[in-house]
């Protein structure tokens, strides 16, 4: 799109930058049950990742700031896994993300896209309009609050949850 600039590369240290804190500090409102997504997490889960090798996919608008990200490893199987996508909340800059790792994808030969989410996330609906299907049953997810507690409207309700593959243990 117009002014926008898209950029694919290696994960490597430090690669994750003060932008990426600005981008999570705007997103922390939308769905406050989530990991933190600041520099210093995104450089310590997916740059010093011994187990893996990562890639990054950025949007940054005409001013040059980040719209939004996509942390991928590719299997030898042809496929990428996404393990961390973050968008700011309009559609559009989620559907240029996810057009720009297919075109990605398709140019670098692998034939499939993977990526484990609740059915409640945001970007779902977004993934069914570029043909993303559910395969198979998904991970439930269990949750305890102390009744009375200070969050327990905000744990409890599925709608405030963000979780997506980099936030397991793996």
């Amino acid at each position: 799109p117009k002014g926008r600039q898209v950029s694919v590369d290696r994960v490597i240290p430090d690669c994750f930058d003060d932008s990426f804190d600005l981008l999570d500090k705007e997103l922390y409102c939308e769905r406050p049950v989530r990991c933190i997504r600041d520099k210093s997490f995104l450089n310590w889960r997916y740059a010093m990742n011994p187990l893996r090798e990562f890639w990054v996919l950025t949007a940054k608008n005409s001013s040059a700031e980040l719209e939004g990200f996509v942390v991928f490893n590719k299997s030898g199987d042809s496929r990428i896994r996404i393990y961390d996508m973050q968008a700011k909340g309009q559609d559009e800059a989620k559907g240029n993300l996810l057009r720009s790792l297919i075109n990605y994808g398709v140019a670098d030969g692998l034939e499939a896209i993977e990526i484990s989410l609740l059915d409640n996330n945001p970007w779902v609906a977004e993934l069914k309009k570029f043909g993303f299907v559910k395969r198979g049953p998904g991970s439930d997810v269990f949750v305890f609050a102390n009744e009375g507690g200070e969050m327990v409207d905000e744990v409890t309700d599925p709608a405030n949850w963000f979780l997506i593959e980099g936030d397991r243990d793996t």
